[in-house]
Order: structure tokens, then C-alpha cells, then sequence
């Protein structure tokens, strides 16, 4: 889909039309509570070793949730609360029934590779701030995750969690260029993963893996939009860029990328 360029007289009421947007969106949002964090409110959650539970069967609704609320994240409480936008509703759509627990374990292989290297990675400080993971193998890094450093422990577990060699999902973007036209295409994307692989016979890391561990190809987009991004393992020591390529073969172009990952935590 492309929206064309803007006639001359868009220009000359766009400035009255924001002006107004503006208004509103300042009407709208002082009607509307704004969810600010409160570490009381992550205090009164139950506990992970806490042997409280709700009994298979429970429904949870809009007139009893309240009840429950301890067991909820914090993000479904303010749905619960009604006063935003999103809301949960008395219809019988949104009861929640409570089922039993099914413990989803870990693919045979990565868990084995879990066991086998495990306490072998560990964290290393680096000079411009934040943690980069080292001695690195397969499986997941830190499998009982405890202090010191036990967020970036967690946050590196998270970023090597189990693919397999190859996987599909479908994807959709949408571009804007300097001329304010908007590009949306839709397709599927590849992923190899070629380093740190639990996956069958597949060897730990491929030949040809180089310094990275996940390569994405979207070859079912529309030509011009046709990209290979490398994925470099170490991103999570590089807070505020790493390294990235976007290669547009109608183009025959290949643009570096920066990624857009939160700052590493404070000294």
C-alpha cells in the first residue's frame, strides 16, 4: 500500500489540524489514570515459592477478581481496574477459568546440553558499562539463576532461549520515506540459528557462523523489501548499537543498521 504525497493546501492546514489534535489528545489524557509503578503494589504479589494457589475450576471475573489479584501481573490488574481505555468487561467473554498447571519441560536435547555445560558461563564486566556473557556453549547459560548480577543473568537466559536450526513466522512491516509515503509488506521470515545450537545432530556451531548466532532472511516479501540481518550474540553488551546489515538486492545496496536495545544498567 503507498499514500501518496500531500497536496500544497495539506500543508497550509496541517499546522491547525495538529494544533487541534493536540487539544484533544490533552482533554483525553487528563481523563484518563495514568499507570505509574509503585514498588508496593509488585510487594503485595504472591510470592514464587509462596504455597498459595487458586483451586482448578476458579472462573475469575470482573465482580470477583480482586480476590485474586495477588496472582496477577500488574499490567492485567489496571485492565481489571477499568479506568483506561482497555478494560475488562462483565460479559461472559472475558471470564478467566482457572486450569490445572501442565508443565512444559525443556526439548530433550537442550536440556541435556543445559546439564552438560552447566556453571561453565559466566558474566564479564565490560568498559562501557553492563555485562557481556563469556565461555558461553549450548543449552540455557545460567540455569539456577542467583545473585550477583541475577537480572542479567535472567536477561541472558531469555536471549538464548531454544530455536531450532531453522524456523518460519510470519511477519509485517511498514516503512515511511522522506516523501511521507508508507510501504507495508507482509511475509514470511526465515531464522537460522548457527551458533549455541541444541538441536538434534546438529553441531554446537556451524562453519560459516562467524562472529554470529542468528541469521533472518525475509524472502517472501516484495523485492524491493528483501533483506539478510545478521544477528550478532553479544548484542546485550552493546546497549546502544550492534552490529547490523539490511542488504536490498533490488537495490543491490547493503545498509548498516543500529539496534535499538535499553541502556545497560547503571555502575
Amino acid at each position: 500500500m503507498i499514500i501518496p504525497k500531500r497536496s500544497y493546501w495539506f500543508f497550509l492546514w496541517l499546522p491547525a489540524l495538529l494544533a487541534t489534535l493536540a487539544l484533544m489528545a490533552t482533554g483525553a489524557a487528563a481523563q484518563v489514570t495514568q499507570l505509574k509503578f509503585d514498588p508496593q503494589t509488585y510487594a503485595s504479589l504472591a510470592d514464587a515459592n509462596s504455597p498459595d494457589t487458586i483451586p482448578v475450576g476458579t472462573k475469575i471475573t470482573q465482580q470477583n477478581w480482586q480476590q485474586y489479584r495477588r496472582f496477577m501481573p500488574v499490567g492485567l490488574q489496571a485492565i481489571y481496574e477499568g479506568k483506561r481505555h482497555w478494560k475488562i468487561g462483565p460479559e461472559q467473554d472475558y471470564t478467566i477459568e482457572v486450569g490445572p498447571s501442565t508443565p512444559i519441560p525443556m526439548p530433550k536435547k537442550f536440556s541435556s546440553d543445559t546439564e552438560k555445560y552447566a556453571g561453565q558461563a559466566t558474566l564479564k564486566r565490560i568498559d562501557t558499562g553492563g555485562y557481556t556473557i563469556d565461555n558461553y556453549q549450548a543449552g540455557l547459560p545460567f540455569p539456577n539463576p542467583k545473585e550477583p548480577q541475577l537480572g542479567y543473568k535472567v536477561a541472558y537466559n531469555n536471549w538464548y532461549y531454544w530455536r531450532p536450526f531453522v524456523y518460519t513466522y510470519l511477519s509485517t512491516l511498514y516503512r515511511v520515506d522522506q516523501n511521507l509515503n508508507v510501504y507495508k509488506s507482509t511475509g514470511g521470515v526465515n531464522n537460522w540459528r548457527v551458533a549455541h545450537l541444541s538441536d538434534g545432530d546438529m553441531p554446537v556451531q556451524m562453519s560459516y557462523a562467524g562472529p554470529y548466532f542468528l541469521l533472518i532472511r525475509n524472502p517472501q516479501f516484495t523485492p524491493e523489501q528483501k533483506s539478510l540481518h545478521h544477528q550478532s550474540p553479544d548484542a546485550l553488551q552493546r546497549p546502544r548499537s550492534g552490529p547490523g546489515f539490511l542488504h536490498f538486492p533490488a537495490l543491490s545496496e547493503t545498509f548498516a543498521c543500529v539496534s535499538q536495545l535499553p541502556p545497560a544498567a547503571p555502575r
